[in-house]
Formats: structure tokens, C-alpha cells, sequence
């Protein structure tokens, strides 16, 4: 949320170009949250609301969510650096 604040800070100061750069980062940033977490969380929502959920069902649920949620960082992370790694073995001037 303080990154969605800085940027409409920073927009309602007229620096356009940090704005259009820190806006598609934060498109990405989001992506785990609407791909991961909200499923979760609605699956975590219609097991309460069906069966009941115990306090341990809950932190099943939300230790998978979190693992889940950070599994997409984690493979861009890995794809990022075996991309740069490759590029550097390709183009040793660079």
C-alpha cells in the first residue's frame, strides 16, 4: 500500500517519468496477490463458511496461501538471474 502511496504522491507532483517507470512494477507486484492469495482466500472463506474450520485447518490454509503467494518471486527470481547469467556468458563485454 505504501508503494501504491508513493506513486500517487509522485504523480500528483508531476514527475511523470518516476511514475511511469514504478507503474508497471507495481502491475507485477500484484499479480501473486490476484493469482494466488484471492483464490486462497476464497477457498479459505467456503470451507468456513460450509463445514466450519478449525484453528488449525485456518493455518493450513493460510501456510499454503503464503508459500504459494511467493512461489511466483521466487521462479522470477531464478528466471531473472539464469537470464542474466546466460546473457553474460553470451556477450563477455558487457
Amino acid at each position: 500500500m505504501a508503494l501504491f502511496s508513493a506513486v500517487g504522491g509522485l504523480d500528483r507532483a508531476g514527475h511523470v517519468h518516476a511514475v511511469a517507470v514504478a507503474g508497471p512494477a507495481l502491475r507485477v507486484l500484484i499479480i501473486p496477490m490476484y493469482a494466488v492469495w484471492l483464490p486462497f482466500t476464497m477457498l479459505n472463506a467456503a470451507l468456513a463458511a460450509s463445514v466450519g474450520q478449525s484453528a488449525a485447518v485456518a493455518w493450513l490454509a493460510w501456510i499454503c496461501s503464503l508459500v504459494a503467494g511467493l512461489v511466483p518471486y521466487v521462479l522470477a527470481d531464478r528466471l531473472l538471474a539464469r537470464w542474466q547469467r546466460l546473457r553474460s556468458h553470451r556477450d563477455p563485454a558487457t
